[in-house]
């Protein structure tokens, strides 16, 4: 449910921190949330994020500040502290963290590498204290079954909207990319189901949501999205998400082999991700496509903060944004592209896989 909040007040602030504020500044905002920085008269500054969305069934505001809890008790020290939480008000208060956000420019080998490390350290997080109570990351799927699902859930959406070119769109170049995938994944016999080995996802992985602190390290921030994946799921998405696009492709051949070895006893997972990969694309292709759905819409501009936008054109920027991911699904449709190819059908039924 959409939420017309007021911007948060600064004595509402200083009465949870205990300190006046002297600086706020409006930095932006994501799809479910405004992000403000503050700075109280201690000195300390504060990251406050304002969530508009209170989906029934997904509430950001407590899945990030829960996650990042457990991350913070589990020693885990490249995420933001969490600090206190405001749950009438929408409102959580995190560390602030100094830095540069890396996705304007190129990642050094460094840098490539820290991505995996963060990988490595959540899976060995799989027995940690608190680890049950974390629910299954946003739109998380365990077999391409999962995914033919979620895709017919966004089609079903999208097919309602009034517009001309998208129902054309869909229509023609998305169904018939659609049905030849479809049909190779049918014709294998096999669903290719995670029995156990999940993993703990940040979800939306993406250098968008990666800064780099003065000391070269870098940490994650957003963690709405946050839960248990499929490996194969989460390392389709990092290497589709449109954040990581600039990426070169050395990188990301360096991040996707890099990822894979984090899952050594996972001999099949190679095999899963070219089983997954050309369905995420899918999926991606009409996630660009969020604009186009009322409530969506919404939320993003309301995010943002005010100001006009031009909504015809923004929709007819994501469309041509999902049409060239489409092209890109349809030259790799059976598999992905930044590994070595392996026999699609080489996987028996419920494999079992190492926990």
């Amino acid at each position: 449910m959409h939420r017309d909040l007021a911007e948060p007040s600064n004595q509402a602030l200083a009465d949870e921190l205990g300190s006046g504020i002297v600086n706020k500044e409006l930095l932006g905002g994501g799809g479910n949330s405004r992000l403000y920085k503050i700075e109280t008269a201690d000195g300390e500054r504060f990251a406050v994020k304002q969530y508009l969305a209170d989906r029934p069934e997904r509430d950001p505001l407590t899945c990030e500040f829960a996650s990042l809890e457990f991350l913070w008790g589990s020693g885990v020290r490249c995420v933001p502290r969490p600090v206190c939480m405001l749950p009438r008000q929408r409102i959580a208060i995190f560390e602030f963290i100094e830095g540069q956000r890396l996705a304007e420019e190129e990642l050094s080998p460094s840098e490539l590498d820290q991505f995996r490390d963060f990988v490595v350290v959540l899976r060995r997080l799989h027995k940690a204290p608190g680890v049950e109570d974390i629910s299954l990351a946003s739109e998380a799927c365990f077999a391409p079954s999962d995914l033919f699902a979620a895709i017919d859930r966004r089609l079903m959406r999208l097919r309602q909207v009034e517009d001309p070119e998208l129902q054309d769109y869909l229509g023609s170049e998305f169904s018939r990319v659609y049905d030849q995938i479809r049909q190779s994944e049918n014709s294998s016999n096999q669903d290719h189901r995670l029995a156990v080995g999940r993993v703990l996802s940040p979800s939306d992985f993406g250098v968008h949501n990666a800064i780099r602190r003065s000391n070269n390290a870098v940490a994650f921030v957003d963690f709405e999205y946050f839960g248990w994946d499929d490996p194969a799921k989460m390392i389709s998405d990092f290497l589709l998400h449109p954040a990581n696009q600039r990426i070169s492709r050395s990188g990301i051949r360096r991040l996707a082999t890099g990822m894979i070895d984090v899952f050594d006893d996972q001999p099949e997972l190679s095999a899963r991700i070219h089983h997954f990969y050309p369905l995420c694309g899918l999926n991606w292709c009409l996630i660009l496509l969020n604009e186009f759905l009322m409530d969506e819409l919404t939320r993003r501009l309301h995010a943002r903060g005010g100001g006009q936008v031009d909504v015809v054109a923004l929709r007819k920027n994501q469309l041509r944004k999902s049409i060239a991911r489409l092209a890109q699904v349809e030259s790799h449709p059976l598999g992905c592209p930044y590994l070595p190819p392996v026999t699609r059908s080489c996987l028996p039924d419920d494999t079992p896989l190492p926990p």
